[in-house]
């Protein structure tokens, strides 16, 4: 269809013509689900038993354990080891050990310094004196104290 507005001689005059819409309608289909019972199933379920005799092979292991003092110091921690049939496995514990030691602790130097001090103080001095006298006898014989200074 040729376009109205456009000029085809060149020098014809523009005819315009009006232009309408015409709405389109658009459809949308839209789904949806819903249970419908289309019928029923009961299902019984029985169950029966019999008696059989099977046959198995079963192995039992019979552990017998002994205790063994040893009662040895050791340096290094034996491990766990494998004797045959049997398994030998150390327990150990510690002990402690108390050891008494005579230890220096120390010193005390202790220095005597002589100090001459000039002093002065007055005390009481006592004396005894003994006189002599013999009776019946020459007063010039009575005997004096050795002590006594007169």
């Amino acid at each position: 269809m040729p376009d109205p507005t456009s000029d085809t001689a060149g020098d014809a005059p523009v005819r315009r013509e009006a232009v309408e819409t015409i709405p389109v309608a658009v459809e949308t289909a839209r789904i949806e689900k819903r249970v419908v019972q289309t019928g029923r199933a009961v299902v019984h379920i029985t169950v029966s038993e019999r008696d059989e005799v099977i046959n198995a092979l079963l192995a039992r292991h019979d552990v017998t354990v002994e205790r063994v003092p040893v009662d040895r110091i050791v340096t290094e921690l034996p491990t766990a080891r494998q004797e045959g049939e049997t398994w030998v496995v150390p327990v150990f514990e510690e002990r402690l050990v108390v050891e008494k030691q005579l230890v220096l602790k120390e010193e005390l130097r202790i220095t005597t310094k002589t100090r001459h001090e000039a002093v002065q103080q007055t005390v009481r001095l006592r004396q005894e004196h003994v006189d002599i006298e013999t009776v019946g006898g020459d007063p010039a014989d009575t005997f004096q104290n050795a002590g006594d200074e007169t």
